[in-house]
């Protein structure tokens, strides 16, 4: 169970506000990153689900607060998402505040004090070394990650208490074993730092005999590799060459296996979706058999979701990761202290070796360096080119850096000029410091050396020494003082003379001197006396001796409660109270006359205390002592206040009291336990009943938890323990209707029990679950109601594709046991539609989906239903797709021998046949250019229509198409040009054109490529980037135009394929690029302008010919018109329309398999 809290409690150990049974709870956590908890839960919590509140969860750590950031709400149920308590610290901003030089505790310790506002937060942190940080203008959880990242750590965040730990986590021997069969486990292996073949390199380009050396492990293939490692090996250490050569090899060889032990394995990652018995927490060790490599591998839980209902983990994340240079430092110092402190009971080196070892192994893992001069700095990186290095070291004027994370990271330890040395951590002999803050600071044991504390004032005077002859403690006239398990508390002179001492029981002092009083045996005490004249003349001045009050501390009391019996029939209990007085220091009496004082449940009662009652060393003498009779709580219940005081002719107290329990005397039967149980069970009720025959009546009802009462009452026998309530099918009935909107709720079970005509009642809530309430589906239908679709289809059960409206209709849907349905949900191909419904029944329910469906074959419908309680069932239907696509048309427009004006027309129409019930109607038009459009006449499918053109005009010729469901095809437009003779002889203009009419005078025109024998009518020059036309005569540039008589031409190169594009225009200007690309498919848009014609240029070949088209700017309209460019064997079409100022041109289809497409558009003039 969750509960849930205000926004402002800090205290959660009660049950909060309320306590809620949600249907989903997890947590998220992640090693120094994410902690949320995502919940799910009933609509009926909607008062307490929102913003700001905070939810107590269980987690893997204990109970922690999480509070809601966001909440989502449906009509049953609440989706919420919360963060942990931690990230309050948003909330709080800190000015300016600056560590210097100092420690992760101390940084936290004073980020925290340096908020605008006092935060709720304690802090702690382990993490050794000294860093700086300085935060300007920062929330305090942005100050803690800075923290994170400067000193390092764990985050760890329980409550209120944010700590970073140097390493969290526990071993508890878990181990899962990966193989090719764990479907709930997946792998993320980085295997590029990986190294199983060693070439090492040393000093001077030493290596080794056998070049390699090899890992453990091997793989398939090897994982290659060269290092080159430093060595501190120096000739002179040794006798020979020889003796100098081996100890090379073996230097270079034990660096070379650290290495290798380290970059054997694979960084690796594992996700495991299913619970780890024995984790507690993240960094948890996990060792990992995995059978694809064949190696184990020990890593550590990196992040995990926790389910809070199941109290089991949903996922879990764990891996290995290859320790940088400064995490392998780090690790070494690790195991140095691990060692030392595992070793206490044995040691046998110094710390001095520890040191020693510790060079060694950094010595023995800093291989693969290299060294960088940059005029104002060294670096020392472990990578080449020092842009992709991880390890570095910097060395400039102000002192030396160390970086894990590359040369534009951060600098986490420095040794600066000044000869500060921050760090992580640190082994030392001799240590000075301002201040060591943390926890347990042992000095000396018998087994190792002696431990010394010395304390030194401001003027380097040794005042204090901790030793292993005790503490010691020096004045500044030279005396001294010692505490110690042999002298016990001795003051000395500076002449070593005892002064003072303790001595058992006994305080001895040679010399004292009493400034005010001295009180003797608490009988008599001097004091000094003044006594002055009415004219304030001193007239006696000395010490007078006076008597003592015994108002000290030597004389306690104390009360005593003791509870002899009660009555269950009168409902009253008989008590004693007794005072008692005693001293707590032996050899002395206090006796005299007084009166005490005690008041019990009320009443105050007294009794007058002789001279007989002496008071001694714990005599715990009697004062007072009353035996009454209280009366209890009609429930059987008491509590009875009990207070006392002494008056006294030689001391006097003040007053004081304490409430005292006393037993309940059993009254009525009480509900022992329920255990929890489903509609289709009968609860039983385990009780007792004290008084048994005794009480007049004893009944047992159910109850909801506001009262409502749900059941009729039931006699229960006055001596038994335990009673099924067996529900009837009518208290069934009122129990589900009570609870419509409930899968699972509290009952209150009552026993009330009638004693001396009083009734007393019992209560105990129980879980109860409504189970097998599935709602039910009938016979689902489905039809088409687009009258357009059905009237070509004839079948309300074909549905078409993109154009029939379905309508599924359900013949039943009923909710059970009390629910009302709540909605229908169906899944048409991953579309969803949901629908509204109400009451605990329907029938003939429709749903109409509400648009068409773009399906081109059967499709299933997934039917949901769902009720109130969140119950669903499901069930299919399978919906007839009829395929349909918007009918298109391939054509072709030919004049006869090219000239005539008999021109052939030929249609090819693709269209859906719609299970044979779609017909299709083909029509042509025609106009001539600038002339009007002929009425539109009917054309028939894959048959040749001829028709009379003139033969002296330019044509277009326009087809469209539509079937029987009134959806026309795109309107296609084909130019047919004038029809061209082979040869024309032109006498009027003395010319002569070849596949032309001439258009010039005294000239000779080809309509076409002309060759002439072994000389080419077009060349490019590459290297001039220019056209030759008829050899040397004519040259055109690149993207330029040039005057062939009285004509104009613009030459186009597609390098790519070599080829070129040459076209006339009637104006001396060149065209202007309007769009460039790659079209085929979508389509482009792009400006009108002022030109009369547009230029469009693709591609229709394979071996990089273009085709370009001329389209007049009268022949665009608002609407699509189609248009191609081929040739001989290929096509690519397009449609064309005005949009506003602009122009869009749209791929519409290609030669079948091709990747033709069209790349320019031009304006021309």
């Amino acid at each position: 169970m969750l509960r849930v809290f205000s926004p402002t409690d800090t205290d959660f150990t009660s049950n909060g506000e309320v306590g809620i049974v949600p249907l989903l709870a997890t947590v998220n956590k992640v090693d120094n990153g994410d902690y949320f908890l995502d919940l799910v839960t009933d609509i009926q919590y909607i008062d307490y689900i929102k913003p700001n509140n905070i939810v107590v969860a269980p987690t893997p750590t204990g109970e922690q607060p999480f509070r809601i950031v966001t909440v989502e709400n449906t009509r049953s149920r609440i989706t919420a998402k919360a963060y942990h308590l931690y990230y309050d610290t948003n909330k709080y901003l800190i000015a300016d505040s600056y560590v210097v030089n100092n420690t992760c505790n101390y940084a936290l310790d004073h980020l925290n004090s340096a908020t605008d506002e006092a935060t709720p937060f304690t802090t702690l942190s382990d993490v050794t070394g000294y860093n700086s940080y300085r935060c300007v203008r920062k929330t305090f959880n942005e100050a803690i990650n800075e923290v994170l990242e400067r000193w390092g750590g764990h985050l760890v965040r329980d409550g209120y208490d944010i700590k970073i730990l140097s390493s969290i986590g526990a071993d508890n021997g878990v181990t899962v074993r990966y193989g090719k069969n764990l479907k709930d486990i997946s792998v993320k292996y980085d295997w590029s730092a990986v190294c199983t073949k060693l070439l090492p390199v040393g000093k001077d380009g030493f290596t080794l005999d056998n070049l390699y050396v090899f890992s453990d492990i091997q793989y398939e293939l090897p994982y290659t590799k060269t290092v080159s490692f430093q060595q501190e090996v120096n000739q002179e250490d040794y006798e020979s060459e020889d003796q100098y050569l081996q100890a090379l090899r073996e230097d270079l060889t034990q660096q070379a296996k650290n290495y290798l032990n380290v970059y054997q394995f694979p960084v690796i990652n594992y996700t495991l979706s299913a619970n780890i018995e024995k984790i507690t927490d993240i960094g948890d060790v996990i060792e990992v058999i995995d059978e694809r490599l064949g190696i184990n591998v020990t890593t550590q839980v990196m992040s995990y979701v926790y389910d809070c209902v199941l109290g089991q983990y949903n996922e879990v994340q764990f891996g290995n990761t290859v320790p940088s240079l400064n995490n392998l430092i780090q690790s070494i110092r690790n195991d140095i202290k691990e060692n030392i402190e595992e070793n206490n009971t044995t040691i046998s080196i110094t710390l001095n070796d520890r040191l020693s070892e510790s060079e060694q192994k950094i010595m023995g893992i800093l291989g693969n360096s290299y060294v960088i001069y940059n005029g104002d700095s060294i670096l020392v990186v472990d990578r080449l080119p020092k842009e992709t290095a991880t390890n570095v070291i910097r060395i400039n004027s102000q002192g030396i850096g160390f970086s894990n994370t590359g040369i534009s990271g951060t600098f986490n330890s420095a040794w600066e000029i000044n000869g500060t040395f921050n760090c992580q951590s640190v082994n030392l002999i001799n240590l000075t410091s301002d201040m060591i803050k943390g926890g347990t600071l042992k000095l000396g044991s018998n087994l190792n050396q002696n431990g010394l504390l010395e304390v030194y004032d401001s003027s380097n005077n040794l005042i204090t020494e901790l030793n292993k002859d005790g503490l010691k403690m020096y004045g500044i006239d030279g005396s001294y003082v010692i505490m110690n398990n042999t002298v016990g508390f001795v003051g000395y002179d500076r002449n070593d003379t005892p002064t003072f001492w303790v001595n058992r029981d006994e305080f001895h002092q040679k010399k004292a001197v009493v400034e005010d009083e001295i009180t003797f045996m608490e009988r008599m005490r001097f004091i000094p006396i003044q006594l002055y004249d009415d004219n304030d003349e001193l007239i006696n001045d000395g010490v007078g001796i006076i008597s003592v009050n015994e108002n000290n501390g030597f004389i306690k009391y104390r009360i005593v409660v003791t509870e002899n019996s009660y009555d269950r029939d009168t409902n009253t209990s008989e008590i004693n109270v007794k005072v008692q007085a005693w001293r707590t220091n032996s050899g002395y009496t206090t006796s005299g006359t007084g009166t005490c004082y005690c008041t019990i449940d009320g009443t105050k009662y007294t009794q007058s205390i002789s001279s007989s009652q002496t008071i001694t060393y714990n005599s715990y003498t009697t004062l007072l002592n009353k035996t009454v009779t209280v009366e209890h709580e009609q429930d059987g219940s008491k509590t009875v206040n009990v207070s006392a005081y002494i008056k006294h002719q030689r001391f006097s107290s003040n007053s004081q009291g304490f409430n005292v329990t006393l037993t309940t005397i059993p009254r009525q039967a009480s509900i022992i336990s329920i255990a929890p149980f489903t509609d289709v069970q009968n609860p039983v009720i385990n009780y007792v009943n004290p008084l048994g025959e005794e009480v007049d009546d004893l009944v047992t009802v159910i109850t909801a938890t506001d009262n409502h009462p749900l059941t009729q009452p039931r006699e229960l026998s006055k001596t038994g323990v335990s009673y099924t309530f067996e529900l009837t099918d009518e208290e069934k009935e009122t129990i589900y209707n009570y609870y419509p909107n409930d899968k699972e709720t509290t009952l209150k079970f009552w026993i009330n029990t009638y004693i001396g005509g009083t009734w007393y009642q019992s209560t105990y809530d129980a879980n109860f679950t409504i189970t097998e309430a599935l709602p039910t589906i009938g016979t689902i239908a489905y039809h088409d109601i687009n009258p357009t679709t059905v009237a070509v289809t004839e079948d309300d059960t074909k549905l078409v594709q993109n154009h029939s409206l379905p309508l599924i209709v359900f013949d039943s849907l009923t909710a059970l046991k009390g629910a009302t349905l709540n909605q229908v949900t169906i899944n048409i191909g991953g579309n969803v539609y949901t629908f509204e419904v109400s009451g605990t029944s329907q029938s003939s329910f429709g749903c109409e989906i509400g648009g068409v469906l773009n399906f081109s074959s059967n499709v299933t419908a997934n039917c949901t239903l769902t009720d109130s309680r969140g119950y669903n069932s499901s069930k299919t239907v399978e919906l007839s797709i009829l395929a349909y696509e918007i009918p298109s048309l391939t054509y072709s427009v030919r004049r006869h021998n090219n000239y005539y004006s008999d021109t052939d027309l030929y249609v090819d129409a693709k269209y859906s046949s719609l299970g044979g019930k779609n017909q299709l109607k083909i029509y042509y038009c025609y106009k001539e250019v600038d002339g009007a459009t002929q009425p539109w006449a009917r054309i028939y499918d894959k048959t040749l229509t001829t028709i009379t053109l003139n033969n002296t005009k330019q044509f277009w010729v326009l087809f469209q198409a539509y079937d029987s469901l009134s959806v026309y095809s795109e309107q296609y437009a084909f130019f047919l040009d004038s029809g061209t003779p082979i040869a024309f002889f032109d006498r009027k203009m003395k010319s002569t054109g070849f596949n032309c009419f001439p258009t010039e005078n005294n000239l000779v025109e080809v309509g076409g490529e002309l060759k002439v024998q072994k000389v080419k009518q077009r060349l490019w020059d590459n290297a001039n980037q220019r056209l030759i036309l008829s050899g040397e005569e004519i040259q055109f540039t690149l993207g330029q135009f040039g005057t062939l008589g009285e004509r104009n031409y613009w030459i186009d190169y597609y390098g790519t394929y070599n080829g070129y594009i040459e076209q006339s225009h009637v104006k001396n200007s060149g065209p202007v690029e309007l769009w460039s690309g790659s079209l085929s498919s979508g389509s482009v848009t792009f400006a009108t302008g002022s030109y009369n014609y547009y230029l469009i240029r693709g591609r229709v070949s394979t071996n990089g010919n273009y085709v370009t088209m001329l389209i007049p700017k009268m022949e665009i309209t608002d609407t699509d018109t189609a248009y191609q460019l081929s040739n001989d064997a290929n096509f690519i079409s397009f449609r064309l329309k005005h949009s506003g100022n602009n122009l869009v041109m749209a791929y519409q289809n290609r030669t079948s398999g091709s990747t033709f497409f069209i790349d320019k558009v031009y304006g021309c003039y």
